[in-house]
Formats: C-alpha cells, structure tokens, sequence
C-alpha cells in the first residue's frame, strides 16, 4: 500500500493511525508533507510533531527515509528551508531500498523526494481497440472456411483440450487477419500550445528559486493563470463538441457511448483487504485466491421451474460421473439417478445457431472471441463447435482454455462491509466454451 499523506501545522499529529496502518498492512510506504521537525532527522529545529513521529519510529515497524536536505523552500524572501517531506516503510520493503533522492524541479514550494525501489512495476500499456466497422467479414469467413478441422472423431481428454486450442486458434487468426485496430489513444490529451506554455511556466519557476526575482515571480504567476484559463477552455469546447454530437446522435449505442465520455472513470480501483473465514487477504493475489474459494463454495445448480432441464439432467450426469474433477464437489441428490446415464444427445449447428440467434453481444474471456465472431462465420465453424461441444458432455471434460475467465468483483450496493468477501457480486466475462 502506499499512502500520500499531510499533516497540518496546526492540527495533532496522526499518530495513532499511522501505528494502526503499519500493523495492519504487512507492506506500506507512507510519504508526504509530514510537517514534523527533529534535529536527528537532520532538521533545524524540534516540534512537538517531530517528537511524535521519533516516538512512532521506535513502537512500530517503521524505518524514516530522508536525505537530510531541505525539501521546503520559502516562495518569498522571508522564513528558511525546512525538511518537511519523508518516507515512512515498513522493515520489509526497506530490503528493496536503492536510492532516495531530492528532485531539483519545485512544483510549488516543495521539492520532491525520489524512492527508487530495487523492484520492478506492471506498466500498463494502451492496447489497440478493434475497429469492427471497417471490417473485412468476407476475409474473415474465407480464413475460417479453409482452416477448420473436421473433429467428428473425438475420443480422448487430449483431443479435446487440442480442438479447443485450435478452433480457438482459428477464430482469433481469421479476427485478427480481418478486423483492423483503433490506435491507443490517450482519453484526454491537451493541445500542444499549451504544453508548450508549461514548459515555459516550469523555467520561470526554476529560475526565479535561483535568483528571488519579483519580476519573474510575476511572470510565473500570470502564465500559471493563463495556463489554468487554457485548460478550463479546452474542456469547455471538448464538452459543447460532445454535446453537439449528442443532439445528432439517433444511435442508441453511439448515445451512451457518447454520455459516457462526459464521466471518464478510472478503469483501475484498488480493493480493500478482504476477510473471509478468519484470514485477511491484502495482496492481489490473496484478494484474487479469497474471492475464488468463496464463489466456489456457494455455487449450486439452479433448481428452479424456468432453468432447462435437460441442461439439469446434463449437469448432474457431469458431477456424478466426474466427481473429483469439479470444485464444490457437492453431493448430488439421489433423486437425480437419470444423471447416472450415459449422455448420448448430440448437440447440432442448429442448437448453436438458435442460441446464437437470441445472444446479445457481450464483453469477450481472455480469447477476445464474441458472440459477433460466431454469428459472422461460415457453416463449417458451427460444425466444428458442435462436435467438440458433444465430446466434452460425452466424456465429461471441459477443455482447459475454456476453464478460464476474466471475473470482476462488483460490491453488492446498500452493503456497508466492503471488506467482507460475502458482499461482493462477479461478472464473469467467459471464453468460447460459454456459447
């Protein structure tokens, strides 16, 4: 966790959160404004704010980062430079230290303090989008129709796990080869003419910390406002433009889409620890391991007048013959005992179709495949898919690459206990076995 903090001059020290943090998170990096003076953190001087953040240091497990240089320089010719601005880490991460360093850019009257980590980050790249408008569908039908196998003769768990891979295969190639891409681009951007002027705006602030110069003092003053102003127009045109485009907008899904663009939200939201059957989950990969275990444990059959039931009997049939390779193993109850047949219905290109037929398009699995790719392909595919999806009810197995997906966590709204595994919801957003 890292956490950006200030703490006021003229309000008390937080203490006794900054103790409950540290031991309730096992890795943490706190930095910030921290207001607090001590000479043996190489200050001038000692505040009562200083001696609170010593008395911190030696109850938790907490080590202080600093340069012992100045971090705070007065932006008149009055007061003197101060060191403000730490890094608090828990013992763990400081194994990671490399360097600490203070920046030379100012941004207001502070410098900033540079971590560096010997440790690596997931930079998140733009990906290209799709473009399926400019599609070539012909294209993407010929690629399908001169490489789908025939899979008539499917009898073995491995041939099962290798059809699926390679109708899958088909199907991203023949996407790719046809479908041309958007490329990444940034949702807000600001006009080259005023990043100009911010580059300016910097130069002026590094110079007048050399030279104390009113005059360029002002000169930075008046460009930081003609700056502001720039920006507030620009947003002020991109959202009349927008709104333009809303009123010749007949399109429903263009609409929203449009809409959407006025609330841009972060796609990337941290959640908090989670807590389930006593142990508390704070890494993403114990957030992820928490959330799994208790969708598991709750998953049942639907037994409900509505729910197909021949997809019933089929489920049941699965469970019973193959009970040690699903996850809840249940217990099947023993009213069901047609579900110890052997499956012998087939499922044809026309069930597949059918279904296809009612499907609305949704967010793709991790194969990026859409229920738009099967309904725009040729006959052959949906052959091929019906065989393969009949081997796996025959002899009870789900190909692996169709076992994965991509689940996103969704709390439950009007539930307070955000940190409660049991208050959550997922959306599941499933590969090609899930048509």
């Amino acid at each position: 966790m890292v956490l950006c903090i200030y703490c006021s001059p003229t309000k008390a020290f937080p203490h006794q959160f900054l103790n409950d943090i540290s031991i309730s998170t096992k890795h943490i990096i706190i930095t910030g404004d921290l207001n607090a003076k001590h000479t043996s953190l190489g200050c001038r001087s000692t505040n009562l704010a200083g001696k609170q953040l010593i008395n911190l240091l030696s109850t938790s497990n907490l080590i202080c980062l600093n340069t012992g240089e100045p971090t705070r320089y007065p932006s008149t010719d009055y007061g003197t430079p101060e060191q403000l601005d730490y890094f608090l880490i828990s013992t763990n991460i400081y194994q990671l230290f490399h360097t600490l360093n203070t920046g030379k850019d100012l941004g207001s009257d502070h410098f900033p303090v540079i971590l560096q980590l010997n440790t690596t980050t997931k930079k998140t790249v733009l990906q290209p989008r799709p473009n399926y408008k400019e599609a070539d569908w012909s294209l993407y039908r010929f690629h399908i129709q001169t490489n789908t196998k025939n899979y008539k003769n499917i009898t073995t768990i491995q041939q099962i796990d290798n059809a699926a891979e390679e109708i899958t295969k088909v199907i991203t190639n023949a996407n790719t080869i046809a479908v041309p891409a958007h490329p990444p681009v940034r949702r807000f951007q600001l006009p080259r003419h005023i990043i100009h002027l911010i580059k300016q705006r910097r130069q002026l602030r590094k110079a007048f910390q050399r030279t104390k110069n009113a005059d360029i003092k002002a000169k930075h003053n008046n460009m930081k406002k003609k700056i502001t102003e720039l920006i507030r127009k620009h947003k002020e045109d991109q959202y009349n433009n927008r709104s333009k485009q809303l009123s010749n907008n007949k399109d429903a899904k263009d609409f929203w889409k449009t809409v959407n663009k006025f609330n841009i939200k972060s796609k990337h939201r941290n959640i908090p620890t989670l807590n389930y059957e006593g142990h508390a989950a704070t890494t993403d990969q114990e957030k992820a391991e928490t959330t799994r275990n208790y969708f598991s444990t709750v998953h049942s059959i639907p037994d409900k007048p509505q729910y197909n039931k021949n997809i019933y009997k089929l489920a049941h049939f699965i469970k019973r013959g193959y009970h040690s390779t699903y996850h809840p193993q249940e217990d099947v109850s023993e009213e069901v005992d047609q579900g110890h047949e052997e499956y012998t219905q087939e499922i044809t290109p026309h069930d597949i179709r059918n279904i296809l037929k009612h499907a609305s398009n949704t967010s793709p699995g991790r194969d990026g495949i859409q229920y738009l790719h099967l309904k725009a392909a040729p006959p052959i595919l949906l052959e091929a898919l019906s065989m393969i999806y009949t081997a796996s009810f025959k002899i009870g197995h789900i190909p692996k690459i169709w076992k994965s997906a991509t689940t996103i966590v969704i709390p439950k709204p009007g539930k307070d206990h955000k940190h409660q595994a049991a208050t959550d919801r997922s959306a599941s957003f499933q590969s090609l076995g899930n048509a």
